[in-house]
């Protein structure tokens, strides 16, 4: 028979070793209360969970015995650095050479927050930029908004030849809410103001022009199991939304044909509902091998 777990009863928590993070994110994350008892498997998860905001490289604990079954939990941590910026090369046939940089810092504007700032220099501009803060009794919740833009081209081939060319600009605004539970859940809800424009020219003297506006406010939930991000061998990765798309604003769609040029203002859409599901599973077949 396996002996009796024993649980020590937490007088007080200290932490020592904190520079750029504070206190009060680092106590939500562990989930531990005073004058409350715990055993080594409960302190272990918790740990797991202050980890998982990745503002720590290592975390050691001991504990300083007051009373019989009482003791103090101490803490020493090194924290991770605030700010990393990122720079690569990315090369592809279809959209050739691209620059890309990133830059994500903590704490910049508001304790447990995190900012992030990415750009790819090529043929086809994208710019991202995101506000994601922490709030809640144990920092489970997110407020989170971004915003995103593109300018992209589409060759259009006929036989292995290019004989078209589409134009696009993309921009959108995210602003959602998300509930975590543990480290592998989220459930939340959020709307999207999205607005592109399309330029295909068809010929070499026919181009047209138009875009649309509209807005989107969804429900989704997010599960993941992964064993890790980049080529995962094991666990589930499902993400269902569902939402509703309103208040469409299409552009006048403009023509120029042989140097005639003209607009056509009767394009109209009506709203609708939109479902969308993906789910995905690894598993493991041999070292090198992957379902």
């Amino acid at each position: 028979r396996l002996p009796d777990v024993q649980t020590v009863v937490i007088d007080d928590i200290r932490i020592h070793g904190l520079k750029h993070t504070t206190r009060t994110s680092f106590i939500n994350r562990l989930s531990l209360e005073k004058g409350k008892g715990y055993d080594g498997k409960e302190l272990a998860n918790a740990i797991r969970e202050v980890y998982g905001s990745r503002n720590y490289t290592r975390i050691a604990y001991r504990w300083e015995p007051t009373t019989t079954g009482h003791a103090n939990l101490i803490f020493d941590v090194i924290e991770n650095s605030l700010t990393a910026v990122k720079l690569a090369l990315h090369f592809n046939s279809f959209s050739s050479v691209a620059l890309i940089a990133g830059l994500t810092t903590k704490n910049f504007i508001f304790d447990r927050s995190k900012s992030t700032f990415k750009i790819n220099l090529s043929e086809n501009f994208r710019v991202r930029a995101e506000q994601d803060q922490l709030f809640g009794k144990h920092d489970n919740n997110h407020l989170t908004f971004s915003f995103y833009h593109e300018r992209f081209k589409y060759p259009i081939a006929v036989d292995f030849e290019e004989k078209y060319l589409y134009r696009s600009n993309f921009t959108e605004f995210d602003l959602r809410i998300q509930h975590t539970f543990g480290q592998s859940s989220g459930l939340g809800i959020g709307s999207t103001y999205e607005s592109f424009n399309l330029k295909p020219k068809v010929s070499g003297n026919v181009s047209i022009e138009s875009g649309n506006r509209y807005f989107n406010s969804f429900l989704f939930y997010d599960f993941n199991t992964l064993d890790q991000k980049q080529f995962p061998t094991r666990g589930w990765k499902i993400r269902t939304q569902i939402g509703h798309l309103y208040n469409q604003k299409p552009e006048d769609l403009f023509y120029d044909i042989a140097g005639e040029v003209g607009s056509i203002d009767t394009l109209s859409f009506d709203n609708y509902q939109q479902l969308r599901l993906k789910v995905e599973q690894y598993a493991r077949l041999s070292d090198r091998f992957t379902f």
